[in-house]
């Protein structure tokens, strides 16, 4: 018996990153459009891994966005506003889901 969570490889994930990048830049007319996402992440995947990873930082650089947290929402989750174009927002929340998979 054993341990602790099974360890997830992210790497098929993040090579795949690129091309949902380009992807989603092919196929969005209205690419500088201005969005706002609102996210529901949780708490601890926050707090473990994409706060002290750096995770948010490089999504925020990366894609181009402003990413705000708000207080906890619901139990155990908190808010993330993701804010910037059409294009950067929908990328951002496939890296968001790359940084929640590193969590197991």
């Amino acid at each position: 018996g054993g341990g602790g969570g099974a360890v997830v490889d992210i790497r098929p994930l993040i090579a795949a990153g690129a091309e949902v990048e380009v992807l989603l830049a092919q196929n969005a007319q209205c690419g500088p459009v201005p969005s706002q996402l609102l996210l529901l992440l949780p708490e601890a995947a926050l707090q473990q891994v994409l706060i002290p990873s750096g995770h948010l930082q490089e999504v925020a650089r990366r894609c181009q966005v402003r990413i705000d947290l708000a207080n906890e929402a619901v139990q155990g989750f908190r808010q993330v506003m993701l804010t910037g174009t059409l294009l950067g927002t929908a990328a951002a929340t496939y890296w968001m889901q790359v940084g929640i998979a590193r969590c197991g």
